[in-house]
């Protein structure tokens, strides 16, 4: 099972969850949001931050960058090609997604609810 685990409000996380579902051609992700008590579960099991999207799969959870690549990677077809990022540092991977998340209700929006 392939669980993403993303923040409803947040119109930069709605917005890439309907890439995500749209591309899902086999349907093999199964979306939760971070508000859900699954969720909240999931994250107290795995230690993960609540401030990046959440990729768990075989047991093992990917946050932040490692995240999304793992995601691109699983989408398969072109997505693929955005695991060549994985040679980046990262470290610096993981600083530019949090200067992104940092300020993401600023630049893209938020819902006070869910919308998917």
């Amino acid at each position: 099972m392939k669980i993403i685990i993303f923040d409803s409000v947040c119109l930069l996380c709605q917005s890439s969850i309907k890439f995500i579902k749209k591309a899902d051609k086999k349907k093999m992700f199964t979306l939760i949001s971070r508000e859900d008590s699954l969720a909240k579960e999931m994250i107290s099991k795995y230690g993960c931050f609540e401030d990046s999207i959440i990729f768990i799969q075989e047991d093992k959870a990917f946050t932040y960058s490692e995240a999304v690549l793992e995601i691109a990677k699983d989408l398969g077809g072109m997505y693929k090609c955005f695991y060549i990022f994985k040679i980046i540092p990262k470290k610096l991977r993981d600083s530019i997604y949090t200067l992104i998340a940092r300020y993401r209700y600023k630049l893209f929006g938020k819902n006070d609810d869910c919308k998917l």
